[in-house]
């Protein structure tokens, strides 16, 4: 009735034919740690099983993280408030965020449902809330700051700024052009970049590891908050 593949090899395999599937489940597409390469990963999959066909992709996940890397790809916001579904402009993806009351109920009279109602984990797996998605180091930068440096990571440029008034480091998705660019991974990093993969040798990105453990490093957003920690474990 189908095919199971894995993500990390099932693109690589060109000679298998996937003729005559018609549609495509790709479960628990939300993650706390990605792929390397995970969207390349993904359209070279989708590339060999398509073959020139329209075959929709149905992502299934639980709510890990508003910020993810296919949001990120694809340029996508969840909907919030009472629409709990959204349809982009080009009309070529719908997502929706569910929320079955009656889901919800029948879940929470089960013996398991009453042991985690109320806690964290709750309010994950019954009421379908972003749990991994804390306020915590979400600050944005104030207006007296200096750009320190950029960082390149995933073909996408961030800029590290200080605030010496207050000692508070901010990482946003603002970059000043003539300070030093670092690139994280080897595919980022070009002419124009310094390779930093040993963050403490490297004064600035020392700070941001300083920062981070001491907290006084914030992010702009989930998203950067997101790719800050992914950096963060590269370099430390």
């Amino acid at each position: 009735m189908g095919y199971g593949v894995d993500l990390n090899t099932g693109g690589k395999d060109k000679s298998v034919s996937y003729a005559g599937v018609t549609s495509i489940c790709f479960d628990e597409f939300q993650s706390k740690r990605y792929l390397k390469n995970e969207i390349r990963l993904f359209l070279d999959l989708y590339e060999t099983i398509s073959r020139m066909n329209d075959v929709p992709v149905y992502f299934l996940s639980n709510s890990i993280n508003v910020s993810n890397v296919y949001y990120d790809y694809f340029n996508l916001s969840q909907p919030y408030g009472k629409k709990r579904w959204k349809l982009t402009d080009n009309g070529l993806i719908y997502l929706e965020h569910t929320l079955s009351q009656d889901y919800r109920d029948k879940k929470k009279s089960t013996r398991f449902g009453q042991l985690i109602e109320g806690s964290k984990f709750g309010q994950y797996a019954i009421d379908n809330e972003y749990v991994e998605d804390t306020k915590d180091f979400i600050k944005k930068k104030t207006g007296d700051v200096k750009s320190v440096c950029n960082l390149v990571y995933l073909d996408n440029e961030y800029g590290l700024w200080f605030d010496r008034r207050n000692g508070y480091l901010y990482m946003d998705s603002t970059f000043d052009k003539s300070r030093v660019t670092y690139a994280l991974t080897r595919e980022d990093h070009t002419e124009n970049t310094y390779f930093a993969n040993r963050g403490r040798k490297i004064a600035w990105l020392n700070l941001m590891i300083q920062g981070y453990e001491q907290g006084f490093l914030y992010f702009e957003n989930q998203r950067v908050k997101r790719i800050g920690l992914e950096i963060l474990n590269m370099i430390r």
